[in-house]
């Protein structure tokens, strides 16, 4: 942000407008990308962290979720007060607890497979669940084409691609690409506001 301050940019908010396709994808500073959105943003607080040293200060893009939920033709689930996760474009997944991460992928049609620790692979033409990040209250829906990732499938000929929801490890928990495509986020870090915006896209 000091640079944006450099550049004369007043208004210390950065703004992302990811989409699978280049020629859609924004980023702006000092407003937001001129995109179309279903309407009002919902609005949380940035999270502060206390270091191992003790000391407290905004050090990430880190957000309080009130719930996630996904569905399928077989099942609806759905977990409370989730744990707080970093918004992060510069990580392509979504890093889930374990558990849940294991039981979104349960819910491709057919299920995923597990290939590592953090990863899980569908077939490339699976059917996806709908999942719902629940944010100030309010669902937001991901966008079904970044459930998959089509640019990942595996060279051995078995039509498989990597999941765009993963697990990560206790306290890295986050909201990736898989999340931020097709979305407007607004990173909005004014000393007395402090907080992040988030809206569907409808272009």
């Amino acid at each position: 942000m000091e640079t944006i301050g450099a550049r004369n940019v007043t208004r210390p908010v950065l703004a992302l407008a990811m989409s699978r396709d280049e020629d859609r994808s924004y980023i702006a500073f000092g407003g937001v990308p001129p995109v179309v959105t279903t309407g009002e943003y919902t609005t949380v607080p940035i999270q502060k962290l206390t270091t191992n040293s003790g000391k407290t200060d905004y050090f990430y893009y880190t957000i309080k979720l009130d719930g996630l939920r996904w569905a399928s033709a077989t099942r609806n689930q759905s977990v409370a007060r989730p744990p707080d996760m970093l918004v992060d474009s510069g990580t392509t997944i979504n890093l889930f607890p374990a558990d849940v991460a294991a039981a979104i992928n349960a819910a491709y049609a057919p299920p995923g497979t597990r290939e590592d620790s953090m990863v899980w692979s569908v077939p490339c033409n699976a059917t996806p669940p709908a999942l719902d990040v629940i944010i100030g209250g309010v669902p937001v829906r991901t966008h079904l084409s970044s459930m998959i990732l089509p640019e990942t499938e595996l060279r051995d000929g078995s039509g498989r691609c990597l999941s765009g929801i993963g697990a990560g490890p206790p306290g890295s928990y986050i909201l990736g690409d898989t999340f931020l495509q097709e979305i407007v986020a607004v990173f909005d870090v004014a000393p007395e506001r402090m907080e992040m915006k988030f809206a569907l896209r409808t272009d």
